[in-house]
């Protein structure tokens, strides 16, 4: 007789490339693993660049080759229209690549010179089985900066 299993596979690529704040085996089973394997697959994301111009990434189906976002470096986080470009790829590449996380909003720190240097929130709304929580990310360069946002669960 077949069992019910309560959790959510983790991706792939945590099981086959551990790396601190993964899961530690095939199955998340709390919402605090979840939100850490989230952060550990925006970090990936965010770390890592597009061969893509901006224009070529949002309009992409996603692939192995696009992965990632675009090169920012060029791009002045002082000016609306940079950001907007910027805000639009990364949300094109959560959409892609980090499906866990739906009802993305996210925030740009205008405060950083380029692109590269960008203080970005990620916020959105995550989902184990029929449990779902909102959750903000706080990244810098590809890097999440460790802290847990009011209404957060840690496990």
């Amino acid at each position: 007789m077949s069992e019910a299993v309560r959790g959510s596979a983790a991706p792939l690529f945590d099981r086959l490339a551990p790396q601190a704040g993964a899961t530690n085996g095939p199955l998340i089973v709390g919402i605090g693993q979840l939100r850490r394997s989230i952060g550990v697959e925006l970090s990936r994301l965010l770390g890592t660049r597009s061969g893509l111009t901006f224009e070529q990434f949002v309009a992409s189906d996603g692939g192995v080759i696009g992965y990632g976002i675009p090169d920012a470096s060029a791009l002045s986080m002082r000016s609306i229209e940079d950001r907007a470009t910027l805000r639009a790829a990364i949300a094109h590449g959560i959409a892609l690549y980090c499906p866990r996380l739906s009802n993305v909003a996210i925030e740009i720190d205008e405060g950083a010179v380029c692109g590269a240097d960008a203080r970005v929130r990620i916020g959105g709304t995550m989902r184990l089985g029929a449990l779902t929580e909102r959750a903000t990310f706080a990244m810098r360069s590809g890097v999440e900066i460790p802290r847990v946002a009011a209404g957060e669960n840690g496990e």
